[in-house]
């Protein structure tokens, strides 16, 4: 069987964990350019059987976990709130409660049951096709907006404005920026493993190239959010780095300059740098700067809801998703609603606290935010206990998990999907040392 000779699986987990990391790669590729909107949106939730069948199989891993019992015990009741004082449709609230009872514990209960070998294939898979992915979205960047290769059958493009001029952002297999900088995410960390880590797995020259590729996707995504989360990862990287491996981030470090040096020196690139640049200056004169913004986006939206007439228990599970949208409005988008009141709603809980306070109520939202961080909080005290005891693979792996546990939006079935991935891969790598490292 392809799969099994792709991922090498060994138990029933790691299978389904096989086609749930497949369905998240293609899926963009058959909504992008194969299937129409119609049918190309049952992969919004294509994935969810095969999880939700190892979670209930396998639940009782969850015995001793306080913090995700209790979480799957308050989404059960925002269930029954939803259909009794909320939005009352059945299936946005079961696919808003998806995220609680299905893909949170699954983060546990797959990371528990998959090999370290086994996962180091994964990351195997998603190194091998960065250099092509990233090469796509070179060819998209410099395309006409309307070729196929950027547009496909999809309706949906996503863009820009930079210096005054509307940009093309491209993205890659996936159907927007968000998508392909959430494999970025994922994908970075698994290179400077194997650059550091696991030199026999992939060969050098290729490592090298899927760097120096890397540095040139920065600009070429024009997404500051691909730009920030390098950074992170890079801060998780140093914190790894000892007088052993110095030579490691010294050498890496020489990839970086060079692959800078020459992206200077060819025109096409200095295009997509200036592009880059030019999106940074734009935010920092609407948004006050990146870091501004990043805390904007997190707390600030979240204190503005306070000010909104929300309702005690919300306005339900899934209430402030794409599907949730569509379902309820019955137009595909927020900005297209045409009740004022109602769009406002929305598009104040583009931002994931905020999300949480509009669907749940502000004192129930809150509670579901600080449980969040408390997850994040059991994550960064594994991967520090581990650091101190010299494996040190967690701390590369925590930027990730915990970004996206604690505050990334969970509105777009990739982020999700993306968050289950990246939180089993951290937990996978804590189970144990790997003996030679």
């Amino acid at each position: 069987m392809i799969l099994h000779k792709l991922f090498k699986y060994s138990n029933q987990t790691e299978k389904y964990f096989s086609i749930v990391v497949v369905l998240l790669l293609v899926e963009g590729i058959f909504r992008k350019w194969i299937l129409p909107d119609s049918i190309g949106n049952i992969f919004m939730i294509i994935r969810d059987p095969f999880i939700a069948y190892i979670v209930i199989k396998n639940r009782r891993l969850l015995n001793g976990n306080f913090i995700m019992q209790f979480i799957i015990f308050m989404a059960t009741i925002l269930f029954f709130a939803t259909l009794f004082v909320g939005h009352h449709n059945i299936f946005v609230a079961l696919y808003g409660i998806r995220i609680w009872v299905i893909y949170f514990p699954a983060i546990y209960i797959f990371g528990k049951r998959l090999s370290q070998n086994y996962v180091e294939r994964v990351g195997w898979l998603f190194v091998k096709i960065l250099p092509f992915i990233i090469i796509l979205t070179i060819l998209q960047f410099i395309s006409p907006v309307g070729a196929f290769v950027n547009k496909g059958l999809s309706t949906d493009i996503d863009m820009t404005k930079s210096a005054g001029e509307v940009m093309l952002r491209p993205s890659g297999i996936f159907t927007s920026i968000a998508g392909l900088a959430c494999y970025y995410t994922i994908s970075f960390p698994f290179l400077l493993y194997f650059w550091t880590f696991r030199k026999d797995v992939i060969k050098r020259k290729f490592i090298i190239i899927a760097i120096c590729l890397y540095i040139v996707s920065i600009p070429v995504s024009i997404s500051r959010t691909h730009f920030l989360f390098s950074l992170v990862n890079m801060l998780f990287y140093m914190g790894i780095i000892n007088s052993k491996k110095l030579n490691k981030i010294l050498s890496l470090g020489v990839v970086i300059l060079l692959s800078l040096f020459v992206m200077q020196k060819i025109p096409t690139t200095n295009v997509f740098i200036d592009t880059f640049l030019s999106r940074f200056e734009g935010a920092s004169e609407t948004e006050g700067g990146t870091a501004n913004s990043a805390m904007q986006r997190t707390l600030g939206d979240a204190l503005e809801i306070l000010e909104n007439d929300i309702p005690t228990f919300g306005y339900g599970e899934g209430f402030c998703t794409n599907f949730g949208v569509k379902m309820i409005t019955g137009v595909v988008g927020a900005s297209n609603i045409h009740d004022t009141k109602l769009q406002k709603v929305y598009l104040d809980s583009e931002m994931e606290w905020s999300r949480l306070m509009t669907e749940d109520g502000i004192v129930l939202g809150v509670l579901m935010i600080l449980l969040r961080l408390c997850l994040g909080l059991s994550f960064i005290k594994v991967a520090y206990s581990w650091k101190r005891k010299g494996y040190k693979i967690p701390w590369l792996f925590l930027g990730p998990p915990l970004i996206f546990m604690t505050t990334m939006p969970m509105k777009q079935p990739f982020s999700v999907g993306f968050m289950f991935i990246y939180g089993a891969i951290f937990i996978a790598f804590s189970q144990k040392k790997i003996s030679n490292l």
